[in-house]
């Protein structure tokens, strides 16, 4: 009784600040740090929307290279990204965090640190491997032109097995994962996004993993609980998922989180029965 009531006064407490906060101006994301040997270059801080790149803002760097930039609190993760001419820092925001950023001109693309931010650590990750997979790529079209075309979808095959299972199937929930997915190279001058479904039918268990996170409210007779959670599916062969052809087809569900919510007293509480993820399972066999 006593854990509930600490967290319900903590819920309380936190709910009311947060009004008080928004009141006052409105919360605000924070992006900083320094590019080095960048003296006089712009730095754009821009939006990467639905219809393409827009500038949040710039600045002229000057000999320390300092830069701040703030925006808006975001209700749900948004992509944006710091640019001197063609080098680029992909960043992901989330409510109001603040990332902080190091790098060095002019190859800051690769040549750069990240602190207070798991995701964008995991965007670098994630950048950097692509940016080896782009180099590998144009080396075999000047190598072995001959051969390059059938090489280099190895090394595609390769990179998406890599990526889908260490990064996007391990968190499908994380804004890496929605990084990942829609990554590209650019190959004799076209760019091609990595992860293709109209190319390769089987991109589209990646694409299915990610659209299959959930979150919904439960109503009892006499409570209200949020629920957050995924659908996974486990097939040998996922096209089975979607015709169940000659296979037996497992569907994963894991519950992430169970929230009590009492909205007359403005309060939060977290199901101590999920405090880790569990999973159930459905198995199902075509008739």
């Amino acid at each position: 009784m006593k854990n509930i009531l600490n967290i319900i006064v903590a819920s309380t407490f936190f709910v009311g600040l947060a009004a008080l906060m928004s009141s006052c101006g409105g919360e605000k994301f924070h992006v900083e740090g320094t590019i080095s040997n960048a003296n006089d270059s712009i730095l754009y801080f821009e939006h990467n929307g639905l219809t393409g790149f827009t500038t949040v803002d710039s600045v002229k760097l000057d000999a320390k290279g300092t830069f701040s930039f703030a925006s808006d609190k975001v209700n749900n993760p948004e992509f944006y990204r710091l640019r001197i001419a063609g080098q680029i820092i992909n960043v992901a925001i989330d409510s109001t965090e603040t990332v902080k950023i190091d790098a060095k001109y002019p190859q800051m693309a690769t040549d750069y640190s990240v602190n207070g931010s798991y995701e964008n650590e995991k965007i670098k990750e994630l950048a950097l491997k692509q940016i080896n997979l782009q180099a590998q790529c144009q080396a075999l079209y000047a190598q072995q032109p001959q051969a390059a075309d059938s090489l280099v979808d190895q090394l595609i095959q390769a990179y998406k097995q890599d990526v889908s299972r260490n990064y996007i199937f391990k968190e499908p929930m994380k804004a890496y994962s929605y990084f990942a997915l829609f990554q590209y190279i650019v190959l004799n001058n076209e760019a091609r996004l990595i992860f293709n479904p109209a190319l390769d039918p089987q991109d589209n268990k990646v694409f299915f993993n990610l659209s299959s996170n959930i979150k919904f409210d439960i109503t009892t007779a006499n409570e209200t609980y949020e629920l957050t959670g995924a659908v996974s599916f486990n097939n040998k062969q996922f096209s089975s998922s979607y015709t169940m052809n000659n296979s037996e087809m497992q569907m994963q569900f894991t519950i992430y989180k169970l929230v009590k919510i009492d909205k007359a007293h403005a309060t939060a509480i977290i199901q101590e029965d999920f405090d880790t993820p569990v999973s159930f399972y459905l198995t199902g066999n075509k008739v």
